[in-house]
C-alpha cells in the first residue's frame, strides 16, 4: 500500500507540471500597465522587452514601451518604438496608428524637428492637427510661409457678375419645381469647383461642376449654368496662391483643391476651399519603361509619382457619387453586393485620362461603367516627375439591411 500512495503522488507531482505554462507577451504586458499606473516607467518597461522577447511583434508591448521610454525621456528609443508599429508587414493590422503618428510628433516638436513633426502628424489628421498649428507657427517664427494646405495672401474675392442672370436662373428653377417668390424669399446660389494649383501657387486646371444649387429657406433645387461656371474658374485663375508644402520632400508641391462658392442674395460672394498636397517637384526619380518603341510605335509613358494618401483624399472627397453608382441600381435588386476594382490612369496634368474595370464580382455593367465615369471626373494632384500614375483601386458595396 506505500508503493502505491507513492507511486500516486508522484503521478499528481507530474500532473501540476504538466499544466504550468509559460508566461504570454499580454501577460507581460498586462504587468507593464500595472506599475506604469504607478508612473514606475523603469519596471513597466522592463515587462514590456519580457513581452517583446517572448512576442517581438506584439502591438501593445510596442506601444507601451514607446510611452515609456518617452517618458523616461529616452526619445530615440521610444521613436524606434513607433517607427516599428508604421511596418505593417511586420507587425500586422492594429489600433494603435494615430495614436503612434501622434506620439512620433510630439517628440518631433520636442526636438525642434518642426517640419519632421508635420510629416509624422499629416497622416493622423484631424487627430493630430493641435500638433500640426504648433510646429506651423514655431516655423513661421523663422520665416517659414508654407503649410500642408494651401494659402492666399489676402482673402479670396470674387466680384458679383454684372447682371442678375444667375438669380434669374435660379428663380427659373424654383417655378419649375412649383416654388414661387412669395413662398420663398431667401435665396442663395451654390457651385462646387476643383482646381489644380502647381508648386508655384498658379492654377493650372479646373473643372466646374455645372450643376448649380438652388437654396432657399424652404429647401433645395438645380439648375445647370456652363457660363456661371467659367465665369467662376476664370475669376479663380486669376489669383495667385501660396502652394501646398511636401513635408515628405521638404518642398513646395502641386495639390488638388476643392472650391465652394456662395452667391448670396445680397450681391456678395464667399468663398471656402480645402486642398489634398501631393508630390513635391523634386520628388522621387523618373521612372521609365527600357525601350522608347512601344508595339503601336509610340513612345513609352513616362512613370510620375503621387503619394498614395493623396489618391486616397481625392476618392474619399467623391466617394459619395461612387456609393450612388450603387444605391441607383439596388433599389432594383436588394441582393446586389460585390467588389469592383477600377484600373485608372492620372496623366501629367492630374487628369484621368483612362478608366476601365479591372476585376469585379458585381456583375452588374451598369454599375460598373457609372464608377468608371466619376473616376473619369476627377482631379488629382500633379504627379511628380511630369509623368503618369497607373491605380488599381477596390471598391466593395453591401447593402446593410
Amino acid at each position: 500500500m506505500k508503493r502505491k500512495f507513492s507511486k500516486f503522488v508522484f503521478l499528481g507531482f507530474f500532473f501540476l507540471a504538466a499544466c504550468t505554462t509559460a508566461p504570454t507577451a499580454d501577460s507581460f504586458v498586462a504587468q507593464g500597465k500595472e506599475v506604469a499606473k504607478e508612473k514606475k516607467y523603469e519596471e513597466a518597461l522592463a515587462f514590456y522587452e519580457k513581452a517583446l522577447a517572448v512576442e517581438s511583434n506584439n502591438a501593445s508591448a510596442l506601444f507601451n514601451a514607446g510611452v515609456a521610454c518617452a517618458k523616461l525621456a529616452r526619445n530615440d528609443k521610444a521613436l524606434e518604438y513607433f517607427n516599428a508599429l508604421l511596418e505593417p508587414k511586420k507587425v500586422g493590422r492594429h489600433d494603435y496608428y494615430a495614436d503612434t503618428h501622434y506620439n512620433i510628433a510630439s517628440i518631433k516638436l520636442a526636438q525642434d524637428k518642426y517640419k519632421e513633426a508635420i510629416d509624422a502628424a499629416l497622416p493622423s489628421r484631424p487627430y493630430t492637427e493641435d500638433l500640426i498649428k504648433k510646429a506651423l507657427e514655431k516655423l513661421k517664427k523663422t520665416g517659414f510661409q508654407y503649410s500642408p494646405d494651401v494659402q492666399v495672401p489676402t482673402p479670396i474675392t470674387i466680384p458679383y457678375p454684372d447682371d442678375r442672370k444667375p438669380f434669374a436662373d435660379a428663380d427659373e428653377a424654383k417655378k419649375n419645381i412649383g416654388v414661387t417668390d412669395t413662398e420663398s424669399t431667401q435665396t442663395k446660389i451654390r457651385l462646387n469647383l476643383v482646381a489644380i494649383i502647381d508648386h508655384q501657387g498658379i492654377v493650372r486646371t479646373s473643372k466646374c461642376d455645372k450643376k448649380v444649387h438652388v437654396v432657399y429657406d424652404k429647401g433645395l433645387t438645380s439648375f445647370d449654368s456652363t457660363a456661371l461656371c467659367e465665369y467662376v474658374s476664370d475669376q479663380i485663375k486669376k489669383i495667385t496662391f501660396i502652394p501646398a508644402y511636401d513635408f515628405i520632400w521638404d518642398a513646395p508641391a502641386a495639390s488638388v483643391t476643392y472650391f465652394d462658392i456662395t452667391f448670396e442674395a445680397n450681391a456678395t460672394v464667399s468663398v471656402s476651399w480645402n486642398s489634398i498636397a501631393g508630390a513635391a517637384e523634386k520628388g522621387p526619380a523618373i521612372k521609365t519603361t527600357d525601350s522608347n518603341d512601344s508595339s503601336s510605335g509610340e513612345k513609352a509613358p513616362v512613370w510620375g509619382a503621387l503619394h498614395r494618401q493623396s489618391i486616397d483624399h481625392v476618392i474619399k472627397q467623391r466617394l459619395n457619387r461612387i456609393r450612388w453608382c450603387y444605391e441607383k441600381e439596388l433599389n432594383k435588386d436588394r441582393k446586389l453586393a460585390g467588389k469592383i476594382v477600377v484600373k485608372f490612369t492620372i496623366s501629367k496634368t492630374g487628369e484621368v485620362s483612362s478608366a476601365e474595370t479591372f476585376a469585379s464580382t458585381m456583375n452588374n455593367a451598369t454599375v460598373e461603367s457609372c464608377v468608371n465615369q466619376r473616376i473619369e471626373e476627377m482631379l488629382f494632384p500633379i504627379p511628380a516627375g511630369n509623368g503618369i500614375v497607373i491605380v488599381t483601386y477596390p471598391f466593395i458595396f453591401k447593402h446593410a439591411d
